[in-house]
């Protein structure tokens, strides 16, 4: 047997055992509009205020732990 015969045979068995797929004409047609249509982007607003806060809080609980920590050392 040559290469060739080996594909031949190859492809076959694999014909035989794979099933093509048809996929829905309306699964398509869905497809191409989604493809072709613009993606709609939205930009997120940072909110300042709510990162001033967090940013506070976080100082504020780190010194008071190494307050508490201080004092009972």
């Amino acid at each position: 047997m040559n290469d060739e015969t080996l594909i031949l045979d190859f492809e076959q068995e694999l014909f035989k055992k794979l099933k093509p797929v048809y996929p829905r004409q309306d699964f398509i047609t869905q497809l191409q509009v989604n493809l072709r249509r613009k993606p709609k982007i939205l930009m997120e607003k940072r909110n300042k205020a709510l990162a001033i806060l967090f940013t506070s809080m976080g100082i504020v609980f780190g010194v008071t732990i190494l307050w508490i920590f201080r004092k009972s050392i």
